[in-house]
Protein backbone atom coordinates (compact mmCIF):
# COMPACT_ATOMS: atom_id res chain seq x y z
CA UNK A 1 0.00 0.00 0.00
CA UNK A 2 1.30 3.46 -1.05
CA UNK A 3 0.02 6.71 -0.33
CA UNK A 4 0.85 10.64 0.56
CA UNK A 5 -0.29 11.73 4.20
CA UNK A 6 -1.66 15.34 3.77
CA UNK A 7 -3.31 17.88 6.28
CA UNK A 8 -6.64 19.23 6.36
CA UNK A 9 -5.26 22.21 3.61
CA UNK A 10 -4.33 19.13 1.12
CA UNK A 11 -0.30 19.72 1.92
CA UNK A 12 2.07 16.74 2.78
CA UNK A 13 2.79 16.06 5.84
CA UNK A 14 6.68 14.86 6.57
CA UNK A 15 8.34 12.54 8.66
CA UNK A 16 5.58 12.33 10.55
CA UNK A 17 4.83 8.21 12.64
CA UNK A 18 1.51 6.12 11.29
CA UNK A 19 0.47 3.10 12.45
CA UNK A 20 -1.11 0.54 10.04
CA UNK A 21 -4.35 -1.65 11.09
CA UNK A 22 -5.74 -4.59 9.35
CA UNK A 23 -9.61 -5.13 10.60
CA UNK A 24 -8.63 -3.50 13.74
CA UNK A 25 -5.59 -5.00 14.55
CA UNK A 26 -2.45 -3.41 14.49
CA UNK A 27 -0.26 -4.04 11.63
CA UNK A 28 2.51 -2.14 11.37
CA UNK A 29 4.02 1.24 11.87
CA UNK A 30 6.14 3.53 9.91
CA UNK A 31 7.03 7.09 8.83
CA UNK A 32 6.42 9.43 6.49
CA UNK A 33 9.31 10.40 4.03
CA UNK A 34 10.47 14.13 3.63
CA UNK A 35 7.64 14.52 0.58
CA UNK A 36 4.64 12.74 3.05
CA UNK A 37 5.09 9.65 1.02
CA UNK A 38 4.85 6.03 3.15
CA UNK A 39 4.61 3.04 1.94
CA UNK A 40 3.23 -0.51 3.99
CA UNK A 41 4.12 -3.89 2.72
CA UNK A 42 0.50 -5.67 3.42
CA UNK A 43 0.33 -9.73 3.01
CA UNK A 44 -3.22 -10.57 3.91
CA UNK A 45 -3.49 -13.89 5.79
CA UNK A 46 -6.35 -15.16 3.81
CA UNK A 47 -9.16 -14.25 1.51
CA UNK A 48 -11.88 -12.20 1.87
CA UNK A 49 -12.09 -8.67 2.40
CA UNK A 50 -9.67 -6.36 4.83
CA UNK A 51 -10.60 -2.70 6.32
CA UNK A 52 -7.19 -1.56 6.35
CA UNK A 53 -6.51 1.96 8.64
CA UNK A 54 -3.81 4.16 8.28
CA UNK A 55 -3.45 6.29 11.40
CA UNK A 56 -0.84 9.17 11.92
CA UNK A 57 -0.08 10.02 15.02
CA UNK A 58 -2.13 12.84 16.52
CA UNK A 59 -5.36 11.86 14.68
CA UNK A 60 -8.15 10.63 15.16
CA UNK A 61 -9.91 9.84 11.92
CA UNK A 62 -7.63 7.17 9.85
CA UNK A 63 -7.56 7.29 6.25
CA UNK A 64 -8.97 3.38 5.27
CA UNK A 65 -8.92 1.47 2.56
CA UNK A 66 -10.93 -1.92 1.25
CA UNK A 67 -8.55 -4.53 -0.07
CA UNK A 68 -10.46 -7.72 -1.49
CA UNK A 69 -8.39 -10.81 -1.64
CA UNK A 70 -10.08 -13.47 -4.00
CA UNK A 71 -9.61 -17.22 -4.21
CA UNK A 72 -7.89 -18.10 -7.92
CA UNK A 73 -10.17 -19.26 -10.34
CA UNK A 74 -8.69 -22.42 -11.34
CA UNK A 75 -9.27 -22.95 -15.51
CA UNK A 76 -11.95 -25.52 -16.91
Amino acid sequence: IVGVLRDSLGQPVANKPFKVYANRKEYASGVTDETGAYSVFFMPPGFGSWKVDILPEGATEPETIQVNVRQKMGRK
